[in-house]
């Protein structure tokens, strides 16, 4: 967050500029939602015959952000920078008015997703944003790009050999492949953004 920017708006702290962040992950993620059949793609990953696990805990994102999809397997990883706001919008952040909250979401999200702070100054070129915890160079994605991780569990088909199970695993990996680049294709379509699918077991 930037300090200066936020204290201009009345946001005095972390925990207070959490709680916006988090309004507006949420309305953000409902529009996602209207937008591009997330749903579609869950039902194909969990009616697969690969055997992926449903996840049965909770997911702690390095964002620390909570998560509204609300559909296992998918994760959105970004930060939203609501510094960016006007005084006016994050009133309506803090509002009642859902229909006010949803045009806000529509006008600015693409700009609001684009993380222009790091270490919290200004960056006005692009630069790459480690999403996951790990220092594996897979996390990494552009500050502009929406990044969305599919999180799997535990294999649910058995396996009689260590072929068997490195078949699998080739499989999987071809099958989210092709899942991502359409994901890919609905968000650059229907939202105008670039995106990262991130997938993994956890």
């Amino acid at each position: 967050m930037n300090i200066e920017r936020c204290n201009e708006l009345g946001i005095l702290d972390e925990k207070t500029y959490i709680e916006l962040e988090n309004i507006y992950k949420k309305v953000f993620e409902e529009y996602l939602l209207s937008k591009v059949n997330l749903l579609n793609y869950y039902s194909l990953i969990k009616n697969s015959e690969l055997g992926f696990g449903l996840l049965n805990h909770k997911v702690k994102l390095k964002s620390r952000l909570d998560e509204y999809l609300e559909l296992n397997y998918f994760f959105v990883l970004n930060n939203f920078r609501i510094e960016k706001l006007s005084q006016l919008d994050i009133q309506i952040l803090k509002s009642n008015n859902e229909i006010e909250k949803n045009n806000l979401i529509q006008r600015s999200y693409k700009e609001i997703i684009k993380d222009n702070y790091k270490n919290g100054l200004y960056v006005d070129k692009p630069y790459l944003i480690n999403y996951l915890d790990s220092t594996s160079d897979y996390g990494y994605a552009f500050n502009n790009e929406l990044v969305i991780a599919i999180y799997y569990g535990k294999n649910i088909n058995k396996y009689g050999s260590k072929k068997a199970y490195l078949d699998n695993y080739k499989s999987k990996r071809e099958f989210l492949d092709n899942i991502s680049e359409n994901i890919k294709e609905d968000i650059k379509r229907e939202l105008g953004l670039s995106s990262k699918i991130i997938y993994e077991k956890i």
